[in-house]
């Protein structure tokens, strides 16, 4: 991975920036297969895989004056991938699987920041992408940000629109690829509040969301392919605070809650997400992190088993370093604290209790 920035003043109000990109992946994977079970298995396969990447953007920036900056520019990327796989359907008896696609991306786009008399900020922006293997998107975005009561109180609101190209695994793998997937599409909208208390160390922030997405790329474990689904609504809710009882100890408590409007469960997807976490220094030499997490049910699939759900869990990780000195710690992590027994995918179980003796050192 390569990349260049640079920034040229052209003037007191305006600015040009510039950005290059070069990124090139090798992978290579050998998989034993699965065995049948509710569905058919899936056979012995591998591949040794490529994908370079390409880019190049360009902006400018001019202030037009004290309350309105505005911004504007294009960029493009070019991408490469190709796959050397195969799929043992018989022992020793291999059918090549690989595959070449490449594609190129040229983008234009252009944003107003705007700050009004009366104190909000008003952000607006709209983006035109064309591939050279797809139909071009425009894209918009529109959002508000007002602080008032000194600063301590945030009130935010924001819409936008956004698509995604197909991968080129998704579109082109033997095995689960599909080359009639056509961009996945979005569009969501969010409000929250973040307040911070004067006469207290609390630190309140709330948020509510909700996200459409249309021709959502997934898999599909009847059909063993990658394919678009139609509407998937996410509606969800995220609630933080923070107390900090003195310079030496302070806590955290977040949650999240999502309500998801899909045609089937989505995978990997809980309901909830909650977690506690505490920073305690006892003095200059000691320092204690602990957190605490609650993940809700989760909807699962596998060829062995089929669809379940997996059940919630708790898990408690902590760290304890020692600074000897500015140049030498030693740091004793513990992750799965009380060895809580659970599942984060069908058939694999998450490890014990697990302890990390470290010792860090600056020269």
């Amino acid at each position: 991975r390569m990349g260049l920035t640079g920034r040229v003043p052209l003037s007191d109000r305006w600015n040009l920036n510039f950005l290059a990109t070069w990124y090139d992946l090798d992978t290579s994977f050998v998989s034993p297969g699965i065995a049948p079970g509710v569905r058919d298995g899936v056979p012995p396969n591998g591949a040794d895989a490529n994908l370079e990447r390409t880019g190049a953007a360009l902006n400018a920036v001019v202030d037009v004056s004290a309350s309105l900056t505005a911004t504007f520019g294009m960029d493009y990327y070019d991408e490469d991938g190709v796959s050397d796989g195969y799929v043992e359907f018989f022992p020793g008896f291999n059918v090549p699987a690989g595959f070449a696609s490449s594609r190129s991306v040229t983008g234009a786009f252009g944003e107003l920041h705007y700050t009004t008399e009366a104190g909000p900020v008003l952000m607006a922006s709209t983006r035109r992408d064309d591939a050279n293997t797809e139909h071009g998107e425009t894209t918009h975005k529109l959002g508000v940000l007002h602080q008032f009561a000194n600063g301590r109180t945030t009130l935010r609101a924001n819409w936008g629109q956004g698509f995604k190209l197909p991968i080129f695994f998704s579109l082109a793998s033997p095995l689960v690829g599909n080359p009639d997937l056509v961009p996945e599409k979005s569009e969501s909208y969010d409000l929250g509040v973040s307040h911070q208390f004067t006469d207290t160390r609390f630190e309140f922030s709330a948020s509510v969301f909700r996200n459409e997405f249309r021709d959502i790329a997934d898999f599909d474990p009847e059909l063993f392919l990658i394919v678009n689904r139609g509407r998937l609504n996410i509606d969800g809710v995220e609630l933080q605070l923070g107390y900090v009882a003195s310079d030496s100890l302070s806590v955290r408590v977040q949650a999240t809650h999502l309500d998801i409007d899909a045609e089937e469960p989505l995978r990997q997807r809980p309901d909830w997400r909650a977690g506690l976490s505490l920073r305690w220094a006892p003095s200059d030499k000691w320092l204690l992190d602990s957190s605490w997490l609650y993940t809700g049910k989760t909807w699962d699939t596998s060829v062995p088993t089929g669809a379940q759900w997996l059940d919630s869990y708790n898990r408690m990780d902590t760290t304890l370093t020692y600074r000897h000195s500015d140049d030498l710690q030693a740091v004793l992590s513990v992750t799965n604290l009380f060895d809580e027994d659970y599942h984060e995918a069908i058939g694999f179980p998450a490890p014990g209790a697990r302890a990390r003796l470290g010792l860090r050192y600056a020269f």
